[in-house]
């Protein structure tokens, strides 16, 4: 761990202790719930940790953190500072520095922290539309450095008429109003949950979270989500269990130090900086964005239409001239070839300015999707070669859209939503401890789709772990041989080799191997820890 990491982990430890105490249920969220699963602690680059709790658990800590916490440490939140500029909580330890933009004028306490996302119950997803456009206008009252709103082109007039309020001197009543429309809901009449995060304000079904079970960080217990695997696709994709590349390797932008308080730091420079002019810059910066959205909105969906287009008429031209029947190449289950020769176009079709993300850049995109249409006897093809190679999610995404933008699927299609339905209903039944009724259903689709890598893993490791090593041999050995260059499927046949054959030499060996040919970070995590075991 980086020096960074184990502060964080001792301020961890803290909130860990409040509610043990308390009886207050959180959940590793984000990045940090991908440690716990990938890495059994912390990312190695990671500089931050991230938990989320209900309303109702939030509220109970607030309550408790109010009063009762050491002088060097305070929960940064709108409910006890409202110069704080975000809308997420934030455990402070205030005797060190880290001073992220929106911190650096001097407002809120700018320490180490572990942030704490709010998860707001709603009954519906016309509720979770209101509750996103008040809280746009909430985040865009509040952090005064980003914008919000402008994204989705909502808020304008809103925006004015809250900002004139506040400049008279209303402030808290603005403020008051929104909180008391967005946080009304109450959990038993609720079926979801959004993020109070005005970056992206996602909906999770309540399921997805329920009363928390136990995973291990850093050799700590931890809660996490009931349905982690669930929780992790949608927020990340399909790829999350993969080591991304050097380049993706993100930490934050900030002032760090563990050795020097954040107010020292900005003694020194605060009285450099006219405060109020770059507040007040600021605020023209974000009014001159509100003013500008409109057309900047009709303008960009002018170009990404005609994009779209270009990109359709791509797709149809390549398919008219290709020598390749595409259909006797699906039939005869020949997706790699399916792949490299579709492969540019299922980048296209599933990249960030014509679908989005589900992040902060990518919202505005994710709830207005642009869909290329190559027509549906295309997208078939096109769809099974993706859930046949490990992009379940993103075809599942691509159904979505084809869906809203065109109305309801044919019955292949609907063949493919039934499948990754199924798919994600034996993962969660897996993770849920419902073993055998996940193994059954997974069985059952991978007699349909004996080619579907996803489903070889999730049986590979499932067999082994449920000590079915007669079924897990076959399985096995067959995907090594469909998919030499994936280490994957060599651990688990160096986990048959140790468990069930008694050969600890060849399992060591075929860890080795496995450890070279995979970027998989929970089978090297697990590797590791063999290895440890093994020298230790």
């Amino acid at each position: 761990m980086t020096e960074t990491q184990k502060h964080l982990l001792k301020l961890f430890k803290e909130i860990i202790d409040i509610c043990h105490e308390n009886d207050i249920v959180y959940y590793m969220a984000g990045g940090t719930l991908i440690g716990v699963m990938r890495h059994g602690g912390f990312i190695p680059w990671d500089d931050d940790l991230d938990i989320m709790m209900t309303r109702d658990e939030w509220e109970k800590f607030v309550e408790i953190c109010r009063n009762s916490l050491p002088d060097d440490r305070f929960l940064e939140c709108q409910e006890l500072n409202r110069d704080y500029p975000n809308t997420f909580g934030r455990y402070t330890d205030t005797s060190t520095c880290a001073i992220h933009m929106n911190e650096a004028l001097g407002d809120g306490h700018a320490g180490y922290v572990i942030d704490i996302i709010v998860l707001d119950p709603v009954p519906d997803a016309e509720a979770h539309r209101k509750y996103m456009e008040d809280f746009m206008l909430y985040s865009d009252l509040i952090n005064p450095t980003v914008n919000y709103s402008y994204r989705f082109n909502i808020n304008r007039e809103r925006y004015i008429e809250a900002f004139e309020r506040i400049q008279r001197g209303e402030r808290e009543a603005v403020l008051q109003e929104l909180e008391q429309r967005m946080f009304s809901y109450k959990e038993e009449d609720c079926d979801y949950y959004v993020l109070r995060w005005g970056g992206v304000v996602f909906r999770f079904e309540k399921s997805m979270y329920g009363r928390s079970r136990w995973g291990e960080f850093e050799g700590l217990k931890c809660r996490i989500p009931d349905r982690t695997s669930d929780y992790l696709v949608q927020h990340f994709g399909d790829d999350w269990e993969f080591i991304p590349p050097h380049d993706e390797q993100a930490s934050h932008d900030a002032v760090f130090s563990l050795d020097v308080d954040y107010k020292t730091i900005q003694d020194d420079y605060l009285p450099l900086i006219d405060v109020a002019s770059v507040k007040d810059k600021w605020r023209d910066r974000k009014r001159f964005y509100f003013d500008c959205m409109d057309e900047r909105f009709q303008n960009g969906q002018r170009l990404i239409g005609a994009h779209a287009e270009l990109y359709r008429m791509e797709i149809e031209r390549q398919c008219s001239e290709t020598d390749h029947n595409l259909t006797q190449l699906l039939e005869e289950g020949k997706y790699d070839e399916l792949l490299q020769f579709f492969g540019r176009h299922i980048r296209t079709l599933t990249s960030r300015p014509l679908i989005g993300r589900e992040d902060f850049s990518g919202i505005r995109r994710f709830e207005d999707p642009i869909f290329v249409d190559p027509g549906d006897n295309i997208l078939y093809i096109i769809l099974m070669t993706m859930i046949n190679r490990n992009m379940i999610a993103k075809a599942n995404r691509l159904l979505d859209v084809r869906e809203q933008k065109k109305g309801p699927l044919t019955e292949q299609l609907q063949q493919i939503r039934d499948f990754v339905r199924d798919y994600r209903r034996a993962v969660s039944d897996y993770d849920l401890g419902r073993q055998e009724e996940a193994v059954r259903c997974a069985e059952t689709l991978f007699k349909a789709y004996p080619d579907n890598f996803s489903l070889a893993m999730f049986l590979s490791r499932a067999y082994i772990e449920q000590k079915m090593y007669d079924k897990a041999e076959p399985v096995i050995n067959e995907s090594i041989r469909k998919y030499p260059d994936e280490g994957y499927f060599l651990k688990y046949l160096g986990d048959y080799y140790k468990e069930y054959k008694a050969d600890e030499d060849k399992a060591m060996e075929l860890y080795h191997q496995a450890a070279g040919s995979t970027k998989n970070g929970i089978v090297l995590f697990e590797i590791d820890n063999i290895l440890k075991g093994n020298n230790g």
